[in-house]
């Protein structure tokens, strides 16, 4: 049987896949794989996020938990970073004072247009004797490559554990899908978002779709799923209920 996971599924299986049950084919959208890539980049614009990792205020405790794995890819990355750059207390007080006066977005060209923003362009480019500004500019020039690679990594810790990657091509390019898609579009209260991720599964005939979003709040995933009708053949199930066995669907296994 096919079993799609959801992106902090996918978190999971590669934090712990030793307690994923075997027998199944494991599968997942390619936008759930972009999503985690984006949850690590969302950290690294963060100036709290970073400045606590300069300071060393994350805890390792927090990092061994599943649901702070993202958190722990980008500490991971910064430690990197630290460690190749061998700073002493003072450049790192130097640095932590840059980060808290630069929007990180600039870096990724995701910060809006205002004249705050060419102002702070203007002293990244215009003050060499800025210790902290000289800092992080070779902060970033390290950062950004370090972070396709642990993107890279883990798109292949994903290949490793067999799970299966369906391309937006797989999905949509298919004429009777498309037909289904937009049916379904009009159908669903699922978002339009969240849908593509469901309709990806279902088009790939998912037995089981695991996910713990909308385990926590009113919204989501696990709530939404139930405007598909009573009759949808794919089983929406949360992280702990797959590894347990708690799913109707165990039994056709």
């Amino acid at each position: 049987m096919k079993v799609f996971l959801d992106t902090n599924a996918i978190v999971s299986l590669v934090n712990e896949p030793k307690s994923f049950p075997t027998g199944y084919d494991f599968c997942t959208f390619e936008k759930c794989v972009y999503e985690f890539g984006n949850g690590v980049k969302i950290l690294l614009f963060s100036q709290q996020f970073i400045v606590d990792c300069l300071s060393g205020r994350i805890s390792p405790e927090n990092e061994s938990k599943e649901s702070a794995y993202v958190e722990k890819a980008a500490h991971s990355l910064i430690e990197s970073i630290l460690e190749t750059l061998e700073l002493q207390n003072e450049e790192i007080r130097y640095l932590t004072d840059a980060v808290k006066r630069f929007d990180l977005r600039y870096e990724f060209g995701t910060a809006k247009e205002s004249s705050e923003l060419f102002a702070g362009f203007y002293s990244l480019v215009k003050d060499p004797s800025d210790k902290g500004v000289f800092l992080l500019k070779r902060f970033y020039r390290l950062l950004k490559p370090k972070l396709r690679n642990t993107l890279s990594q883990f798109e292949y810790d994903l290949r490793q554990l067999g799970l299966e990657v369906i391309s937006y091509e797989q999905t949509f390019c298919n004429r009777l899908n498309m037909l289904d898609f937009r049916m379904q579009l009009r159908d669903s209260y699922l978002p339009a978002e969240d849908l593509e991720i469901v309709f990806s599964a279902i088009s790939q005939n998912c037995g089981v779709f695991v996910t713990d979003d909308g385990k926590a709040k009113r919204k989501g995933i696990l709530q939404s799923s139930r405007t598909l009708g009573l009759n949808s053949a794919i089983e929406f199930v949360g992280i702990e209920e797959f590894k347990q066995g708690r799913f109707h669907n165990s039994l056709c296994a």
